[in-house]
């Protein structure tokens, strides 16, 4: 099976790292516990809970499949390992929060899955990142004009679990009950597996 079987035409994808099941539901009970106060915060529904290693925007099958046959290889010799959670974030930044986040940790090894990956990327004729990568986990995106903003010293339990997989992740808006939403469809999992 090729991506081209499950992406649309032109699919707005990125690769990343979902939580296990268990810790995600843990991490969203703890942000509705301690900022159950901060009315513009919606947080991110646990499923949808993960550490982007690349964003790659509107790709066409063509390069989803190139970048599969890459990572593929490249992945497969890799070791799984595990990631921990940080300290809470605000991006952009504190005069214009969007989102906050939970930083992750992985030392060289989490550098080491994201170099791979932009590596391939840009083999597959992406542009190269320009930013320094900044791993996170998108807990919940604060509205527009938030006139308080979550307490950022407020110290949610470490939180640590396994990498063993990356996804292909596809950004899907999806019609519920009047509102719209964005789900994550899973178009491939590389294993690591070394």
């Amino acid at each position: 099976m090729t991506v081209t079987d499950n992406a649309s035409s032109r699919a707005r994808v990125f690769l990343a790292v979902r939580l296990p099941h268990e810790q995600a539901l843990i991490l969203h009970q703890q942000v509705a516990a301690h900022f159950a106060d901060v009315e513009s915060l919606r947080r991110v529904a646990p499923e949808q809970l993960h550490i982007t290693l690349r964003f790659l925007g509107n790709s066409d099958p063509h390069q989803l499949n190139h970048i599969v046959t890459i990572l593929d290889g490249e992945l497969s010799r890799l070791t799984p390992f595990a990631l921990s959670t940080g300290r809470l974030c605000i991006f952009p930044d504190r005069r214009r929060p969007r989102v906050m986040a939970l930083a992750v940790k992985g030392g060289q090894t989490l550098k080491r899955l994201v170099d791979i990956c932009e590596q391939a990327v840009v083999q597959c004729g992406f542009a190269a990142e320009t930013r320094r990568y900044r791993g996170h986990i998108t807990l919940g995106r604060l509205r527009h004009r938030c006139s308080s903003l979550p307490d950022l010293f407020v110290q949610l339990p470490d939180c640590v679990f396994p990498v063993a997989q990356v996804e292909l992740l596809e950004s899907v808006n999806v019609h519920k009950a009047g509102s719209q939403t964005v789900e994550y469809k899973t178009l491939h999992v590389f294993k690591l597996s070394r």
